[in-house]
């Protein structure tokens, strides 16, 4: 989930006023990237995907990037409101660096075996972190936040349910014409439960 954006409050300390910045978030990030994506280069690196969750523009000077041993300065541009920016982590000497296609290139590359990464504010702190260990990376396959859901199938629909007692035709969860004749009609959710731990248990379950 996305934070929502800070109220904008006049605060004072000591007669200076204190920066208020509207979070981004490192939404997505590939760190195995081999074929997916490709820079303006040509090349398949590893790249990092911000997003500006908030209703207003977001200003990236003084924003960082940051994995487990180098931080990255952001470009000098402002990520509009609801606005994306992927960035190729390709550990490009020559900084700043913008390829042919309009992509920023950061200097330092994503390590696929699992390593912190974070975005850091203007004043150092940090926005949003991805802390170790994260995960191995799978190759062609981001990691990130939850953006978007979508609800298959609601509480309370038709089900179909069966606790066979033979075996059971894999068709039965992948052919949606395969009939459920004979099977046990009610509505989601449904339990099975298998008196006796020692032994295995199979439910087929299917929703309408």
């Amino acid at each position: 989930m996305f934070r929502l954006p800070h109220s904008f409050l006049a605060v004072a300390l000591l007669s200076c006023p204190l920066p208020v910045w509207a979070d981004l978030v490192i939404s997505e990030f590939s760190a195995s990237n081999k074929a997916g994506v490709f820079d303006g280069l040509g090349n398949a690196s590893d790249w990092i995907e911000l997003h500006n969750p908030t209703p207003v523009g977001v200003a990236l000077n003084g924003w960082k990037l940051r994995d487990s041993s180098t931080t990255w300065p952001l470009p000098d541009i402002t990520l509009p409101a609801g606005g994306y920016l992927l960035v190729f982590a390709s550990d490009h000497t020559e900084q700043p660096f913008m390829d042919p296609a309009g992509y920023w290139h950061a200097n330092f590359k994503l390590d696929s075996a699992g390593e912190p990464l974070a975005l850091l504010r203007p004043d150092h702190s940090i926005a949003q972190a991805y802390t170790s260990p994260i995960p191995p990376q799978k190759e062609d396959v981001s990691f990130g936040m939850v953006q978007e859901t979508t609800a298959l199938v609601a509480f309370g629909s038709v089900a179909n349910i069966l606790a066979p007692t033979a075996a059971v035709s894999d068709t039965w969860w992948s052919n949606p014409s395969f009939l459920t004749t004979g099977w046990t009609t009610g509505k989601a959710a449904a339990g099975f439960g298998n008196p006796f731990p020692n032994y295995g248990g199979t439910v087929a379950y299917r929703v309408a």
